[in-house]
């Protein structure tokens, strides 16, 4: 009877951690399907160990739909593995940015300006830019001349975002999306032998459905802005959203971007457990932030931009993201 009952369980929670790996094929429509189908590489970490049980206990026919899940669910998630061609070193110049969202009342940035001499960027992206990173960063100015910010009349909050560049920028146009409530800014980028049009934008947190279709409205808009502009596009930002999400590639296959991600894995990048925002010690105990960590700040690049190398920083500085480095290579004009 206990044996059975085992089984049973087993059998059941591999039925709902395979449907909870598919959910996000409705994210488009339901909310709900777009929220939990975010956490798609965790629901198939489950549906990889309850078949491992089922594998153990002999229930064939089990194992099968449970390969067969695993199966569809590898032919989304494996791409991100598959290397990428290297670029030509010698008809490319190189691109290294520095983008991170360092939380609004993170006052690390002591340790945030040495991070950035470490890293040696070419440009530095800051999303919820607080004061003090912003006045680290001015103490660089000699090594970042070129700045533009796009700062809300209200003191902190996270629409405030800010670039700092060895390389001339031009053209700023910030809040162009025309969508209520979408943080953005686009700027040229004058880099050695070559333009480009940057693009970061900050949109909803869709974590309550009176905000999916609002975020719906900012991938939208994020579209058809890139399409109606051809250029070397370099769009990057807390996109707070997903690969496997409908409405990101649903964008992706609108604008023909790729993500720098791309062949180096997934790399995720929000939460962080030992942040200001999970600073009490029973969230850090009891709740595996680490496990549930999830890749939704990205940089996406046009076909004519390559990587050459992408990583997260290991030190988040106190934030609950960590940093995305990112080293483009782009052809010489």
């Amino acid at each position: 009877m206990i044996i059975r009952l085992i089984l049973n369980s087993f059998k059941l929670a591999l039925i709902i951690f395979s449907a909870l790996s598919l959910a996000n094929w409705g994210g488009e429509q339901l909310f709900w399907l777009e929220l939990v189908g975010h956490f798609k590489p965790q629901w198939v970490l489950l549906v990889m160990m309850f078949t491992a049980l089922l594998l153990l206990c002999r229930q064939f026919k089990w194992v099968f739909v449970g390969l067969i899940v695993l199966t569809i669910n590898g032919a989304e998630m494996s791409p991100w593995y598959v290397p990428q061609p290297a670029p030509d070193a010698k008809s490319h110049l190189p691109l290294r940015i520095y983008f991170f969202n360092p939380s609004l009342y993170n006052n690390h940035g002591q340790d945030f300006s040495k991070q950035i001499l470490a890293e040696k960027a070419d440009l530095v992206i800051l999303q919820e830019a607080n004061p003090e990173y912003i006045q680290q960063m001015q103490r660089l100015k000699k090594l970042y001349p070129y700045a533009y910010f796009n700062l809300s009349r209200q003191l902190m909050t996270h629409r405030d975002m800010a670039i700092w560049s060895r390389y001339p920028l031009g053209e700023p146009r910030r809040n162009m999306l025309v969508v209520k409530d979408t943080p953005s800014m686009h700027l040229k980028l004058h880099a050695p032998r070559h333009d480009f049009d940057l693009l970061i934008v900050h949109p909803e947190v869709a974590n309550r459905r009176s905000a999916f279709p609002l975020r719906h409205q900012q991938m939208t808009a994020m579209s058809k802005y890139i399409q109606a502009r051809p250029g070397s596009w370099i769009v990057i930002g807390d996109l707070n959203i997903t690969p496997w999400s409908p409405l990101y590639q649903k964008m992706v296959t609108a604008t023909g971007l790729h993500n720098t991600r791309q062949g180096f894995g997934l790399l995720p990048t929000w939460p962080v457990a030992h942040s200001v925002w999970y600073s009490n010690p029973l969230v850090a105990k009891y709740i595996p932030v680490d496990w549930l960590r999830l890749p939704i700040d990205h940089c996406l690049v046009s076909p004519d931009i390559q990587v050459r190398d992408i990583h997260v920083n290991p030190s988040s500085l106190g934030s609950d993201h960590f940093p995305l480095v990112i080293e483009l290579a782009y052809p010489k004009k």
